[in-house]
């Protein structure tokens, strides 16, 4: 009797049934795996299903429901609000050594957002927005996000961005040549925004990695083009790559 599992569990361990491919699940199936008795995996079922955490298809058969997937959303919003909490304390550290706004460019889904924009303390800066899309194939940070990229996860990229936007006369706007690019980018770390986005200004980026070793997003510096000098500068990209290594390694330990 004191191994019997109580009923959060029997909750908890018919949930974690249906992972990790969600396939539909019949009763009988279920009862097998949970090893539970066909009364309590109905009545089980029929509680998950009255608020949402199951439903049920055309063949009477179970997979998990909206309300699941509601808490993963909740979940990863709460892990993406750590990662941009530490993420931003790297970033003050860059601004203030460069005295220039430092944004970073966020993967999400099948973009690139500016996530976060600390602004540069010299009289003529870039103005930017944070929540902005930034189109791939032109800034800095998503070029240093796609060279980064699993071959599948950049190839998803491709289906999702068929068509390349022109921004200015510099704009890359094949994927061959944006593919040469991003080989190159892969070698040296390091992304550039040569007046490519935004007439009169450049950019430069470097990747960081999540704790799985996967792509985040990329560390941004950009300035007007008469400050130019200063991202292809050694001791910017430097700075750069520290910062984005300090992000990573501290990404590592965040739960």
């Amino acid at each position: 009797m004191g191994n019997e599992p109580n009923a959060a569990e029997k909750v908890l361990m018919l949930l974690n049934a249906f992972l990790p491919d969600n396939c539909p699940r019949g009763t009988t199936e279920l009862c097998k795996e949970v090893k539970m008795r066909p009364a309590t995996v109905s009545r089980l079922l029929s509680i998950l299903r009255l608020h949402d955490f199951v439903e049920q298809d055309v063949d009477r058969k179970y997979r998990l429901g909206y309300a699941t997937g509601m808490l993963g959303k909740a979940v990863n919003a709460s892990r993406t609000a750590r990662q941009l909490e530490v993420i931003h304390v790297h970033l003050l550290g860059l601004n203030r050594a460069l005295g220039e706004n430092v944004h970073f460019e966020l993967l999400s889904g099948r973009n690139v957002i500016r996530a976060i924009l600390v602004p540069g303390s010299k009289p003529v800066h870039v103005t930017a927005k944070t929540g902005e899309w930034v189109d791939i194939n032109a800034s800095a940070g998503g070029k240093a996000v796609l060279a980064f990229m699993a071959p599948d996860q950049l190839e998803a990229m491709v289906k999702a961005h068929p068509v390349l936007r022109a921004f200015t006369g510099n704009t890359i706007r094949d994927w061959n040549t944006l593919k040469r690019q991003l080989a190159q980018i892969k070698q040296s770390g390091i992304a550039y925004d040569q007046v490519e986005y935004m007439e009169g200004i450049c950019a430069v980026g470097v990747p960081a990695f999540d704790s799985s070793g996967t792509v985040l997003g990329a560390v941004v510096v950009p300035v007007p083009v008469d400050r130019a000098a200063i991202i292809s500068a050694k001791k910017t990209k430097d700075l750069l790559k520290v910062t984005a290594a300090k992000i990573t390694e501290d990404l590592k330990d965040l739960p």
